[in-house]
């Protein structure tokens, strides 16, 4: 025996077949995990249970070197068994398939399928099959040569069984109330109060379709800065809390109103609470704000904002410029004299510091656009 994974899908050989009702559903049940092969060339069987009502269109079962499937017969079983009357018999002719394709073989008269109750299908196999221990297909096992021997009962071949359901769509209405956004039953994402339709399947196969009369409470995350004060721009909260970013989202002792001055500067946020929703704005940089005043805090930036180039007011000899950005990280600055230009700046708030030997030593923000 060989570890031989199969991987790819081919479409397989079409039978003659009867035909499905137009409209209808349909339920696959199979198992994909079978990292291990056997060469057959004799009969094989494989149980399942339906997960839907209706009439089974073809089953399937994978090979794994590929070839020609010798002639044989098809037989299906009422329950997990191969040795009672079939339910059904069908020649099956020769078959080739490319490696990894699955011999699938569709039933040329109905056969009935019920939901949750298990038939068995059995065909003469010529060819290499994948197969796995441990029946990871919790819904049947395997059949070999034609007996119900225990041996096989924690096996499973690598095969599929589709049935075509008796469809009946199913609908539904619930009531949800979300937080900011609402994830539907089948994955949608909603922001925003009103009635949605979904569909998702039913046990049957065929769709449910659901009605959700949908009421989100949606706040508004967004900031202001206005000079060094932060403002929420969401009016209606029962509750702020003012974050500190920098510090793991801490919440600031005594900032518990919609507008907060920092005595720092840092990135901050705001915490909304209205009712049981709670919703976190993004972070916020703020420069610092102990600009100190006196002779030497008559020295003037212009303009701001910028677009990178600005120039100081009696600007003392001697004095250097130094810029950060708003994640604290040096940025390169050019000189000519009292004007200066940050090179290749992105939009955003700088912080300079200009110092002398003299003991000077004054903090400016700078707002590029």
């Amino acid at each position: 025996m060989i570890i031989t994974p199969s991987l790819k899908f081919f479409p397989a050989v079409t039978l003659a077949c009867f035909l499905p009702l137009a409209g209808a559903g349909q339920c696959i049940m199979g198992n994909a995990n079978a990292p291990q092969s056997n060469a057959s060339n004799v009969r094989m069987g494989q149980s399942f249970t339906p997960t839907c009502n209706g009439l089974i269109e073809y089953v399937e079962i994978f090979t794994t070197n590929g070839g020609t499937n010798t002639v044989g017969t098809l037989h299906i079983y009422n329950g997990s068994t191969v040795t009672s009357a079939p339910i059904h018999t069908q020649a099956v002719p020769a078959i080739t398939v490319n490696p990894g394709e699955a011999v699938r073989v569709f039933l040329s008269a109905p056969v009935t399928a019920t939901a949750f109750q298990q038939r068995t299908f059995e065909m003469d196999m010529s060819l290499t099959l994948p197969f796995s221990g441990g029946n990871p297909y919790s819904g049947g096992r395997l059949f070999y040569n034609g007996t119900n021997s225990s041996v096989y009962n924690n096996s499973d071949l690598k095969f599929n069984v589709s049935v075509i359901s008796n469809c009946t769509n199913t609908t539904a209405s619930i009531a949800a109330a979300a937080c900011q956004q609402y994830e539907s039953p089948s994955g949608l994402l909603w922001d925003s109060t009103g009635v949605y339709t979904d569909t998702i399947p039913n046990v049957a196969g065929c769709d449910s379709i659901i009605t959700v009369d949908l009421s989100v409470i949606a706040l508004d995350t967004s900031v202001t800065l206005d000079g060094a004060t932060l403002l929420s721009n969401e009016d209606d909260a029962d509750g702020y809390q003012w974050l500190d970013c920098m510090n793991g989202n801490a919440p600031i002792p005594g900032a518990d109103q919609a507008s907060f001055t920092p005595t720092a500067s840092g990135t901050y946020a705001v915490q909304l609470t209205v009712d049981t929703c709670v919703a976190v704005s993004d972070c916020v940089f703020v420069g610092s704000t102990g600009v100190e005043e006196g002779a030497q805090g008559t020295l003037a930036l212009w303009p701001n904002p910028s677009n990178g180039l600005l120039q100081f007011s009696d600007m003392p000899a001697g004095a250097w410029v130094t810029a950060t950005d708003a994640m604290g990280r040096p940025v390169a600055l050019k000189r000519a004299g009292y004007q200066f230009e940050i090179l290749d700046p992105v939009p955003g708030v700088y912080l300079l510091r200009i110092q002398d030997r003299n003991g000077l030593d004054l903090k400016r923000r700078l707002l590029v656009e």
